[in-house]
């Protein structure tokens, strides 16, 4: 068999019900802009350091690295040291 189960469709369909839920009660809690963009300026410094250090580490940047080096050489490397390295 092919496709898609009536299994499938009401996974789907249940995600897609929580995340609008989700977004909708969220939503109710912001007043401005300001709540959205930058949460009310409330965040603390290391929370949204670790936001930037996840974003720039995420997995696209693990699959799409070996490809631009295929593609661009190594000289895309020197971009990489500006990433922060962890002990191990």
């Amino acid at each position: 068999m092919r496709g898609l189960h009536a299994v499938d469709y009401v996974v789907v369909f249940i995600y897609l019900a929580s995340v609008l839920v989700a977004g909708w009660y969220f939503s109710r809690q912001q007043k401005r802009g300001e709540d959205y963009f930058v949460a009310g300026r409330q965040m603390p410094w290391f929370a949204v350091g670790l936001s930037i250090v996840a974003t720039m580490l995420s997995t696209v940047t693990y699959l799409a690295a070996p490809g631009e080096v295929i593609r661009h050489g190594l000289a895309l490397s020197i971009g990489w040291l500006a990433v922060p390295r962890t002990c191990s």
